[in-house]
């Protein structure tokens, strides 16, 4: 669960029947995702917080360090969403439907001063 915790920033969203990617000023889900450690979340949009909730995370069997299920509620898009979640390089989250039209949202971690 450590590895999410923190504030996540959204990048941009990708997926659909013809699989367009739009930049998160485009897109009406929350652009600011905080994880705490006590598994709540708290979402933002423009800066103004839209939901706080839950989130549970079951780690990948084959990779529990860089991807597994996170279980959000509220859900980016829904009451809860049950998204796949990945890790593609350090910094970067990536969130994406499970089925249907492989939606896919984007979120960045700026780096922590030393």
């Amino acid at each position: 669960m450590n590895t999410v915790v923190g504030s996540w920033t959204l990048t941009q969203g990708c997926g659909g029947v013809a699989y367009h990617c739009s930049g998160a000023g485009s897109l009406t889900v929350p652009n600011v995702v905080v994880f705490y450690s006590n598994g709540t979340m708290d979402q933002f949009r423009a800066g103004v917080k839209v939901a706080s909730g839950t989130f549970s995370l079951t780690p990948s069997a084959a990779d529990s360090l860089r991807s597994g299920t996170v279980v959000m509620s509220p859900g980016l898009e829904a009451a809860t969403d049950t998204l796949t979640l990945n890790f593609s390089i350090e910094g970067e989250l990536m969130l994406a439907e499970p089925c249907c039209d492989r939606l896919t949202y984007s979120f960045f971690k700026a780096s922590a001063p030393d």
